[in-house]
């Protein structure tokens, strides 16, 4: 799916750097870094049921609304207002497809949002990386494309 222009985003928490000093001089004698969370943001414009069965528990389809302003009918679906987690693997591509970032463990969860008239209806996706648990297989894989292809 696409996102709108300007929202897809992958940031990186700054490391966290503990130092273990000794009571001599305040000196740095070792020091450990634990990795900053990896988060990936996106806007997805869609009113797509598929896409809402993916991130909501879905409900009993609606057979029949008719608008008393229109006179319009509409049908469709319903869903449950707590979006779903989901896990999944993520593959970000870059615009002209010659390179990507493969992420092996994402937890995605959404929110619905309509934040002015200018914007359409979106879905606004939000991704935490997780820790590979295949072992020897690192958490994301930076890719570029074959040039057999």
């Amino acid at each position: 799916i696409y996102s709108i222009k300007g929202t897809f985003q992958i940031n990186q928490d700054e490391p966290e750097v503990s130092e273990l000093k000794i009571d001599q001089g305040d000196a740095v004698i070792d020091s450990t870094t634990e990795a900053g969370a990896i988060t990936i943001t996106a806007s997805y414009p869609t009113i797509a049921s598929e896409v809402f069965e993916y991130f909501y528990k879905a409900g009993k389809a609606v057979d029949s609304i008719k608008s008393s302003t229109s006179g319009v009918t509409y049908s469709g679906s319903t869903f449950f207002n707590t979006p779903k987690n989901i896990e999944c693997s993520l593959l970000a591509l870059s615009q002209d497809e010659s390179t990507a970032i493969a992420f092996a463990r994402v937890q995605l969860t959404v929110v619905m949002k309509q934040d002015s008239e200018d914007n359409p209806f979106y879905l606004s996706v939000t991704g935490t990386v997780l820790t590979n648990l295949k072992d020897g297989e690192g958490d994301f894989a930076v890719l570029k494309k074959d040039s057999a292809l």
